[in-house]
């Protein structure tokens, strides 16, 4: 389905019925944990709750992000540049720790994928990735979160894949 909103705004916008200066919307979340697999220490659904950072106030959440220096505050700048609305979803963090366990990061990519499937029609879903987060089961709990986005979401979603440098 986005992929034809997609097309017909194309179209629309082509035969000129529709204003150039619609915009794109692009869902953002994440997930951000730097898991020290040495720590026994788990993180639990309890530690990324208290820092769940989006707030009822989306427009608050955006205001504030971009002035941080955190990788979505990279991602709002560049929305802004080309025009694009960005809708925040949830934004978990935790302090470093060990592995997240396994029904924290359950409840928590559950969330998003509920807030993605609930929220208005997008064009694309940007994930910001830490890289870094071990969960019990998955040694990539990136990279498990973005194939449950996907299957989630479907084929048609646009979810490019931003690395995370370490």
């Amino acid at each position: 389905m986005p992929r034809f909103n997609y097309f017909a705004s194309l179209a629309l916008l082509c035969a000129g019925l529709m204003p150039a200066n619609a915009a794109i919307r692009i869902a953002i979340a994440g997930i951000s944990h730097e898991t020290n697999s040495f720590n026994r220490t788990k993180a639990t659904l309890s530690d990324f709750e208290e820092a769940d950072t989006l707030s009822s106030n989306r427009r608050q959440w955006l205001e504030t992000t971009a002035k941080s220096s955190v990788n979505a505050s990279g991602m709002i700048a560049g929305a802004a540049k080309y025009g694009v609305e960005l809708y925040p979803i949830h934004f978990f963090a935790a302090v470093p720790r060990g592995p997240v366990d396994d029904k924290a990061f359950d409840g928590m990519v559950s969330r998003i994928i509920q807030g993605l499937k609930t929220g208005p029609a997008y064009d694309g879903v940007l994930l910001t990735l830490h890289g870094a987060m071990v969960v019990d089961r998955y040694p990539s709990g990136d990279a498990e979160r973005v194939r449950r986005v996907r299957q989630a979401m479907g084929p048609a979603l646009h979810l490019p894949d931003p690395p995370a440098t370490h």
